[in-house]
């Protein structure tokens, strides 16, 4: 079944994962002495201790904005459900990849621990070109919400969704669910 055509039937149709390391030159693994408690582990055949690196993953969901069941175009031109759904080259598997070679969890949400879903709602015009990237719902905060934004404005050009044969501009919404994970 084509990208597409699976926006379709399904409001959400894959799922990501994206590890991000944002550390500074003593979370490489190496071993250094004891300055923050909180963050450190004692090796216990040696006395010394290894500081724990944070980590961000990234879960993404790719929906068709469902508001509208029937085919039409809003005021601006924008449909909500074309015939066939735009589709991202290379199809879900490079949307993921895409995804995790480009999304940079950002240091102060790692800080502060902050996770959550950040929906991000974007046009894919006639020409494959995406555009209009708004954060939808509540925002998260802590430079999570810009980062999605910054993510899905440096995609590629999609394939456009059509109408009777026509390219047209498409609304497309996009959450990405950001999480925190500490490895030692």
């Amino acid at each position: 079944m084509a990208f597409g055509a699976a926006l379709l039937v399904y409001s959400s149709i894959m799922t990501i994962s994206y590890t991000s390391c944002n550390s500074d030159s003593n979370d490489k693994g190496v071993t250094t002495a004891a300055t923050d408690s909180s963050n450190m582990t004692a090796d216990s055949t040696n006395k010394t201790v290894t500081k724990k690196t944070k980590k961000g993953k990234a879960s993404v969901g790719m929906t068709a904005n469902n508001s509208h069941s029937k085919i039409a175009k809003d005021k601006n031109g924008v449909y909500t459900q074309p015939e066939m759904m735009p589709e991202y080259p290379g199809g879900e598997s490079a949307l993921s990849q895409y995804v995790e070679n480009h999304l940079d969890y950002p240091q102060q949400a790692l800080d502060d621990n902050k996770e959550g879903t950040v929906k991000v709602s974007f046009v894919v015009d006639e020409n494959g070109k995406v555009s209009d990237p708004v954060v939808i719902g509540n925002k998260v905060g802590d430079g999570l919400d810009e980062e999605a934004i910054r993510v899905i404005n440096n995609m590629p050009k999609w394939k456009p969704g059509m109408v009777k044969g026509k390219n047209v501009k498409t609304r497309l919404d996009l959450p990405i669910t950001f999480q925190v994970a500490t490895e030692s």
